[in-house]
C-alpha cells in the first residue's frame, strides 16, 4: 500500500494484514473509515484497500471540523493509536514522526522538546485539557523552556498556568496520552 499522507502508523505485518482480511470478508467493514472534506483518509487506510480488494462496501464518515493538517495528524493518530498495538521502537518513531510533522516543534532546544512532551504527559494523566499549572512546571522543565515554547506558539500563558496551543478536548493528542500510559 502506497504511504497516505495521514498513513502515520507502521503497516500492519502480513499476518495482522490478513487477519484484518478475512474478518472483513466475514463480516463486513465494522468500523467507518473516516476522510476529512476532500475525501483524504485520516483512518482507515487498510480497511479502505481491503473492501476494494474484496469489491465490498466501504462505509465512510466526513470530519469536517479541521482546519490544518496538524489537526487532521492529530486525528488520525488518535484513532489509529486505540487500536493498534506497537512495540517500544514503533512507538518511539511515531513520537519522532509526530513531533517532527510540526514545524513550530523543528529545532527546539532539547530542554524545550522535553519539557513539551513531560507536560503533555502531565496534562494527558491529569485530564486538564492542556493546562499545565504554575507550579508543575519546575518539577517537569523550566521556565525558561516554557517561554521558548510561547514564542513558538506551541504553548500560551494563562492566568496560573500554560495552556497547550492545539489542544482538542475531544481528542487529547495521542502522542502525549501514549507517553503517559494512557487508554489504548
Amino acid at each position: 500500500m502506497n504511504k497516505a499522507p495521514f498513513q502515520l502508523l507502521p503497516e500492519l505485518s502480513a499476518e495482522e494484514y490478513t487477519a484484518l482480511r478475512e474478518s472483513i470478508a466475514a463480516d463486513g467493514i465494522l468500523v467507518p473509515i473516516q476522510v476529512d472534506e476532500d475525501g483524504v483518509i485520516l483512518d482507515g487506510h487498510h480497511r479502505h484497500a481491503i473492501a476494494a480488494e474484496l469489491g465490498i462496501n466501504c462505509p465512510t464518515v466526513v470530519v469536517s471540523n479541521l482546519d490544518t493538517d496538524t489537526d487532521k495528524r492529530t486525528v488520525a493518530l488518535a484513532l489509529n493509536l486505540s487500536r493498534r498495538h506497537l512495540n517500544r521502537e514503533q512507538t518511539r518513531q511515531v513520537i519522532a514522526a509526530s513531533i517532527t510533522a510540526d514545524p513550530r516543534m523543528v529545532g527546539l532546544s532539547p530542554e524545550a522538546s522535553a519539557l513539551w512532551l513531560r507536560a503533555g504527559s502531565w496534562a494527558a494523566g491529569h485530564h486538564t485539557d492542556g493546562f499545565v499549572p504554575d507550579d508543575a512546571i519546575p518539577q517537569i522543565g523550566g521556565h525558561a523552556a516554557a517561554g521558548e515554547l510561547v514564542r513558538r506558539g506551541l504553548w500560551e500563558h494563562v492566568g496560573g498556568g500554560w495552556l497547550i496551543v492545539d489542544w482538542h478536548v475531544d481528542v487529547d493528542p495521542p502522542v502525549l496520552r501514549l507517553v503517559a500510559g494512557g487508554d489504548r
